[in-house]
């Protein structure tokens, strides 16, 4: 499936993630190539995908801006999978169904996609202790040979990140804006490289954070995960809501039990009372990952080229 094709359709005016999404179904149950749908004339293209004529007409006219933002992300080694492509996670595409970003961007080591995981989520303004906790699980789940996912945002992802990648495991930065917006944050700028993680992005390469993209990466990020942890969670917010979505879309979920939780905690106690598996340490402080590991393993489960992590 052409690169540019897809980039295309995801450029044209008026043309959503969500239309994009029933076109690549479309054209996956009929064996209709996206290259052949965008053959012919502005008329034929609306029939083939069931477009106004003027969206057709975005689409054919985005066909130079798709090109050259097939180049700038072919210079970064960015990659571009469709949701029916062999290199699109299965899990992410069975759990969203119709929610399942159309396309993704992926930069760094694809093969991290093919690792079992574990999400992290939690408050960008996290207590300290909660920060620690992060890092310590994701250091273990490491050294177990799990993957970490989390959302590179301050606070408890970056700790889940970091935690991951001290330990000498592997990460999945999922970000809540474009991949060629991604820039190495100072925490993880000592250890992150190629090898040890994964970018991923479904929104436009160019395009800047914004708030409501962060819920949506929030879903991406509970799709690519066997299990979730969710370390501290106010009573609303992006971090409620991705607790409440891992349980939706039938993702493991995993929350901390603190004995006196801090302010920014104070959600967790509304999973615990629906009956989400606890986490916390021992007398050891050695955290008690056993339930959540046995979870996780009885789960399905060209030129020279710059690098995002330069």
């Amino acid at each position: 499936m052409s690169e540019t094709a897809l980039l295309q359709l995801m450029l044209a005016n008026g043309l959503g993630s969500r239309t994009m999404s029933k076109i690549l179904d479309r054209l996956n149950s009929t064996g209709v190539s996206i290259d052949d749908a965008l053959q012919g004339s502005t008329n034929d293209i609306a029939q083939q995908l069931n477009l106004k004529e003027v969206i057709a007409e975005n689409v054919v006219s985005s066909k130079t801006e798709a090109e050259q933002l097939s180049d700038a992300l072919f210079q970064q080694n960015i990659n571009i999978v469709s949701k029916w492509s062999q290199d699109y996670p299965r899990m992410l595409r069975d759990r969203l169904q119709e929610l399942a970003p159309p396309i993704l961007f992926l930069g760094g080591n694809l093969q991290i996609l093919k690792e079992q995981s574990v999400g992290f989520c939690g408050s960008r303004s996290a207590s300290e202790k909660g920060c620690d906790i992060a890092r310590t699980f994701a250091g273990k789940l490491a050294t177990e040979g799990l993957n970490v996912v989390s959302g590179y945002a301050n606070g408890i992802d970056l700790a889940s990140h970091e935690g991951a990648m001290t330990s000498g495991g592997t990460t999945t930065i999922v970000l809540a804006h474009g991949i060629l917006k991604f820039s190495v944050k100072q925490a993880v700028a000592e250890f992150i490289d190629e090898r040890n993680t994964i970018i991923v992005s479904e929104f436009p390469p160019h395009l800047p954070w914004i708030a409501r993209n962060a819920m949506v990466r929030n879903n991406t990020i509970c799709g690519l995960s066997n299990a979730m942890i969710l370390v501290e969670s106010g009573l609303s917010g992006g971090t409620f809501e991705a607790g409440k979505s891992a349980m939706r879309i039938g993702c493991p979920l995993f929350v901390v039990e603190y004995e006196n939780p801090p302010e920014s905690a104070e959600g967790n106690k509304y999973f615990l009372d629906k009956g989400v598996k606890p986490l916390h340490g021992n007398s050891n402080s050695s955290p008690n990952l056993q339930d959540l590991i046995s979870v996780i393993e009885n789960s399905e489960m060209g030129p020279q080229q710059k690098s995002l992590f330069d």
